[in-house]
């Protein structure tokens, strides 16, 4: 290989060898062109002033000041020998006429018609001479519009026509080369910029310096003085030099405003801003005629001076940092440009004549080369760098591809474990399920049988004692549905903690209370004891505290067959904070060691064989130590199988310092009376609930009105409101649009609630950006009504409520009925002083929980049992003297598929069992809606009794069909906002009514409506159309067999 190297070398010497001995030996003069003769003429000459001076001139050129507008006039005598031939000279900026024997022979710029501007520009002039010329004067008249131009005259030389061309093109064949060279790398740089975004690599400015080229080239050709060859518009040559002038620098900031650092870049942005006006003051200016471009030059000169002088000063300081050979080779690129540039500024300013880019072309030239060296460079280092990216990219490749491997061959692993859990799981679901259908089925069977003793009592005595019953096996329905509604509500993250105040001891009296009939009827040896120090009043979420320790003692009770049960609160109080220290213990069954882990998982009894007669569903512990995590809290637990458990919590509390205590309990609520209201919303029916709610509070002056036009109206005209609930979704003018048309009347101030169904998170912060006062969801709830209106009006009113007192403030000790077995057995006198556990827990609590699960072995305080596998270890603080193992890992178990909860069970009216008889059965007006799948329940909680139910679905057939024609409508005429209004106010319709299928199917098509989606409208309306008839019918078929009473 190097032979052929060394071969090469030498046939490109021999090569060049030959092409110099050609030259060498060639006759050039018979080969050229430009052959003949060529005479100066620069001897001889006279110049006479407009003042009439004149003086001899030796030789020209030559240069004199003169002012603009002066007349200078050059005279000689021409030889015989010159008639037939062509004089030629450089001429700049001036008029020139030229006269043989007083004839004129020549003029340029003389009769001009230019656009705009004074310059006649820069020309050589060639001038012929007439044939047959004897020895006559020739004269040469200059006047320019400038000082020290007409007097400025450069060489003159006579020769044939073809001659003169020639030479003139040969001595600029080196400028002409330049410029070739200059457009080739302006050329070129555009190439790379293209390669750059077409190869995706970092752009920095190149096609700025292509632009920069290509003005290059223009300025420099003109500069030549040889165009006019080609094509002689010299006015438009003369307008392009100062044009290119002006627009250079641009190209130079931009590029370097891409290329150097920020800091560098403000002194850029600064000479870009000038460069830019002073295209805007010339060119606006020469237009005008109120200065010439020639005499405005000067400041484009300056600016590109400054520019390359700024970009040296950066290339020199970053230079310094980078040591980037490539900046170095652009700093002497630039130090080549602006050096010829500047020599050429000072020949343009003394010599007024000649080639005025005779050095700068060369920098140029120098500049682009390097230029284009530098960037074919960075260009090849970014392919160089994306060649080293791709082979790092494949190399992460293979490297995740191998992770992946190893991945996939640990998924497989814990997939084999995920089945093994699954199994595990299915059949804890299925043991669920088994144990649920036979909880579910007792307090059911209970129900219809009693129900059936209803219908077959003989004496309403009998009627009313079945009812109860009935009353009671649906109160342990609810418990178990409700337990399972609050495992799913945990792990769904729907449960939040909410704070308040309560009084701390009469709390944890009253679970003690409410649990002992429990206790006496399994003759327990129930204690409790409340330390003396537990402050009067704590901040914290007392009502899943309560939860938590009426699970706890439940268990107790259920899984305690003798012996004892004890309950203390004791406590560690700081300034502000009192750490509780809650424990139950029994002498029950206690948990297996091997059933630890299980213990806290849901849908788990433990030692099924020993407790198949306790009734529960395995939640009551996982809800527990949950709720408890909740709060921020600890659940401890030590066992021992066979001789009892203890359970302690231990959960941090506020103390509440500003609040006396009290010995009644209280309710809050509204006393809304001579409180003026009035209440905006589109849809009748709403009006109604809305207005029949607030009368429950004594609100006696209630307004109503249908639109937000409706509601100007009435404040426009004066009307004054204490409060306005105003509805957001409406037609024509939204609530929101209304508000902020009625912050726009002079003394305009009242409280304004917004009313709306998109109850969802962040909608309070939306309402009270919009600028409401506070905002409630539909269907109004009443806790949220007394708690906004009370915030904003504070009109509310204390109820006391009657609670039965314990007065211990230390250890009670319940008395145990030995001879008790069951309290329907106890005497009149004796039952009355028993609180029914199952409804006291509900009406306080809310929901009741079943705690059914207890397990086999953790430890008790007694005797503590050592196990290896308890996570955690919590240390509890001297005064509670305990030391406890925890265990917090929670196992996830099936999704409960439940949405909706159960609030109460439907209370039977007195007034029915009143009026059993043999003969006459009451037939609920109900049946017929709940036969055919209306939420009678649900539409009852939000109006209140079946009066009020009759009254608005009476004002729901009134309107619906109305309602109806407008929805076909906005959906014919493709009108989507409009729809959206008419399905919303359909939706709330059926959800007061319960007809809860018809709202689902209505609000999927207010959301795609208000999406615009007219597709899914169309495509999904047929859905609609037959559930609302399917409604129809039965809202038709219900109020023509139970109409209102007028």
């Amino acid at each position: 290989m190097k032979k052929f190297k060394k071969l090469i070398w030498a046939a490109l010497a021999i090569e060049i060898i030959v092409l110099i001995v050609i030259v060498i030996n060639s006759d050039v003069d018979n080969m050229t062109l430009s052959k003949g003769r060529i005479d100066n003429f620069n001897t001889g000459w006279t110049i006479t002033r407009e003042d009439g001076s004149s003086s001899k001139i030796k030789s020209l050129p030559y240069s004199e000041k003169s002012k603009a507008g002066e007349k200078i006039v050059l005279s000689n005598t021409i030889p015989k020998k010159y008639s037939g031939m062509t004089m030629s000279f450089l001429s700049a900026d001036k008029q020139i006429r030229v006269t043989i024997n007083g004839k004129p022979v020549y003029e340029f710029g003389m009769n001009d018609s230019r656009p705009f501007g004074k310059t006649p520009g820069s020309v050589t002039n060639f001038i012929d001479i007439p044939e047959h010329l004897s020895e006559g004067k020739i004269e040469i008249e200059m006047v320019s519009p400038y000082d020290n131009y007409a007097s400025n005259i450069t060489g003159i030389t006579i020769s044939k026509r073809d001659t003169s061309i020639l030479n003139l093109l040969k001595s600029n064949l080196g400028n002409f080369a330049m410029c070739i060279i200059i457009l080739a790398c302006g050329i070129t740089l555009f190439m790379l910029a293209f390669i750059q975004a077409f190869s995706r690599q970092t752009k920095d400015g190149i096609s700025y310096l292509g632009f920069m080229c290509i003005f290059g080239t223009i300025y420099f050709s003109i500069e030549t003085k040889s165009l006019s060859v080609f094509y002689g518009n010299q006015t438009l040559y003369s307008n392009l030099v100062f044009l290119v002038l002006m627009l250079w620098p641009v190209f130079m900031q931009m590029y370097y405003i891409n290329n150097l650092e920020e800091k560098y870049q403000k002194i850029f942005y600064v000479l870009f801003f000038l460069t830019l006006t002073n295209v805007a003051c010339q060119i606006t200016l020469q237009i005008l005629g109120i200065f010439d471009f020639m005499n405005m030059a000067f400041i484009s000169h300056i600016l590109i001076f400054m520019s390359g002088m700024a970009i040296l000063f950066s290339l020199i300081c970053t230079v310094r940092k980078s040591k980037d050979k490539l900046l170095i080779i652009e700093f002497f690129g630039m130090l080549f440009f602006i050096g010829g540039s500047a020599i050429d500024l000072i020949r343009t300013y003394t010599i007024h004549i000649g080639d005025f880019g005779k050095f700068s072309r060369f920098g140029m030239t120098v500049f682009s080369l390097l230029m284009v060296f530098v960037h074919i460079l960075k260009v090849i280092r970014g392919y160089s760098a994306s060649i080293a990216e791709n082979a790092r990219h494949m190399e992460m490749e293979v490297q995740m591809i191998e992770e992946k491997n190893q991945e996939l061959m640990i998924a497989n692993e814990e997939a084999e474990k995920a089945k093994a859990d699954a199994i595990a799981a299915a059949n804890a679901k299925s043991v669920f399920l088994a144990n649920m259908s036979h909880e579910i089925r007792t307090p059911l069977n209970a129900i219809v049988g009693f129900s059936d003793c209803i219908m077959d009592a003989e004496s309403l005595g009998e009627a009313k004692e079945n009812a109860k019953d009935i009353v009671n096996a649906s109160q342990t329905l609810l418990e178990i549905v409700n337990g399972i509604l609050d495992i799913s509500k945990i792990e769904a993250g729907k449960i939040e903690i909410v704070n308040s105040t309560y009084n701390a001891r009469e709390t944890f009296e009253e679970l003690a209370k409410l649990i002992t009939p429990k206790m006496n009827e399994k003759s327990l040896d129930f204690t409790y004891y409340i330390a003396p120090d537990i402050p009067d009043n704590l901040y914290g979420d007392h009502a899943n505290l309560k939860k938590v320790i009426t699970n706890l003692l439940s268990n107790a009770s259920k899984y305690t067959d003798k012996g004892f049960v004890r309950y203390e609160v004791n406590c560690v109080n700081t300034s502000d904070v009192s750490k509780l220290i809650i424990s139950v213990e029994d002498s029950g069954r206690g948990i297996k060691k091997e059933n630890i882990d299980k213990m806290f998982t849901k849908f788990q009894r433990l030692d099924e064989d020993r407790n198949t007669t306790i009734e529960g569903t395995g939640l009551g512990l996982a809800i527990t130590k949950q709720l408890v995590e909740l709060m921020g809290g600890k659940i401890i637990v030590h066992t021992i199988y066979g001789e009892g458990s203890k359970f302690t919590v231990v959960v941090n509390q506020r103390i509440d310092k500003s609040i006396v205590k009290q010995s009644k309990k209280y309710k809050t609520t509204l006393d809304l009376h001579g409180i003026r209201i009035l209440l905006v919303d589109d849809t009748s029916l709403n009006l109604k609930v809305a207005t029949k709610l607030l009368q429950k509070f004594n609100a006696d002056i209630v307004i109503t009105c249908d639109s937000g036009f409706a509601c100007l109206e009435k404040i426009q005209r004066g009307e004054q409101y204490d409060l306005i609930l105003l509805d957001d979704m409406m037609p024509k003018m939204s609530g929101v649009e209304t508000l902020k048309k009625l912050k726009e009347i002079p003394g305009f101030n009242t409280p304004t609630i917004a009313l709306t169904a998109n109850a969802i998170t962040g909608m309070r912060e939306k309402y009270l950006a919009d600028g409401f006062d506070d905002y409630l969801a539909k269907p109004i709830d009443k806790e949220q009504l007394v708690q906004v209106i009370n915030q904003i009006l504070g009109r509310s009113i204390t109820e006391e409520i009657d609670v039965p007192q314990i007065t211990s403030t230390s250890e009670y000790k319940v008395p145990i009925r030995d001879n008790v077995v069951s309290v329907a057995e106890l005497p009149k006198e004796e039952k009355d002083k028993i609180i029914p556990v199952e409804n006291n827990i509900e009406n306080e609590l809310g929901s009741k929980l079943d705690l059914s699960e207890r397990g086999e072995d953790n430890t008790l305080e007694l005797k503590p049992v050592e196990v290896d596998h308890i996570e955690e270890i919590e240390t509890l603080e001297e005064d509670s003297n305990s030391k406890e193992n925890i265990k917090t890992d929670l196992i996830p178990v099936m999704d409960i598929n439940i949405t909706e909860p159960l609030t109460k069970v439907q209370d039977i009216d007195s007034s029915v069992i009143d009026n059993l008889s043999d003969t006459n059965m009451v037939k609920y007006d109900r049946s017929y809606l709940e036969d055919n799948g209306v939420d009678v329940n649900h539409a009852l909680e939000l109006l209140g009794d079946m009066d009020m139910y009759n009254m608005t679905i009476s004002d729901f057939m009134a309107e619906v069909e109305s309602k109806w024609a407008r929805i076909n409508e906005y959906k014919n005429t493709n009108n989507m906002p409009d729809y959206a209004i008419e399905v919303h106010s359909l939706k709330s319709d059926c959800k007061y009514l319960g007809f809860m299928t018809l709202a689902d199917i209505a609000y999927q098509h207010e959301l795609k409506s208000k999406e615009n989606d007219s597709s899914f409208v169309n495509e999904h309306f047929d859905e609609l159309a037959k559930e609302y008839n399917n409604v129809l019918e039965i809202a038709k078929n219900y109020t023509e067999h139970n109409p209102v009473a007028p």
